[in-house]
């Protein structure tokens, strides 16, 4: 996946979340909280899974950016946007992935405020867009615990790819044979 504009990056994000609302907003409490196999999240967890790592992520972002704003670290010609995340990785082909503990959801938010929490970190990372396309995010690199280090460019499109990995699990759970209809 490649982007050369914070503007792509930003509509393949708002495309994920809207068709995350979409599959997600009908469903009633209990559908919400099915398990469909030991060991497998709910959609409800999903949902919490998501609000910790992107509320998580839009810290990290619009600090980075901040700071970059105040060094001076703008975008030029010379550092046009060019960013590119593996192919698979949204697909999650290379491995299984266990997250890390403090990303795992805990049970205890509702589905209701987990929607509510991801418009808002949605809300939030698009009205960063000014700032995000006058400096340069290939200036900082930040590590992450298994793809290694990312600039800040890649953070930013592992938000949506990350979801749209999450929207795929979602669309599986509603899909199965044991989902309540």
């Amino acid at each position: 996946m490649k982007y050369r504009e914070v503007s792509q990056i930003l509509e393949d994000k708002g495309r994920t979340f809207d068709a995350l609302k979409r599959a997600a907003l009908p469903l009633s409490v209990p559908q919400s909280g099915h398990r469909i196999a030991e060991g497998q999240w709910t959609i409800e967890e999903i949902l919490e899974h998501l609000v910790l790592v992107e509320s998580r992520l839009l810290r990290l972002i619009n600090v980075s950016s901040h700071k970059l704003e105040k060094s001076g670290a703008l975008s030029s010609v010379a550092t046009r946007l060019n960013i590119e995340i593996p192919d698979g990785t949204e697909r999650n082909d290379f491995f299984k992935v266990k997250t890390q503990q403090q990303y795992e959801p805990t049970g205890t938010a509702s589905f209701a405020d987990s929607m509510a929490k991801l418009q808002g970190i949605h809300t939030s990372l698009c009205a960063l867009r000014p700032r995000l396309e006058r400096v340069d995010l290939n200036a900082v690199s930040l590590d992450h615990w298994l793809l290694g280090s990312l600039t800040l460019g890649q953070w930013l499109a592992f938000i949506g790819i990350h979801e749209h990995r999450h929207l795929e699990q979602i669309q599986s759970i509603l899909a199965s044979a044991t989902f309540p209809k």
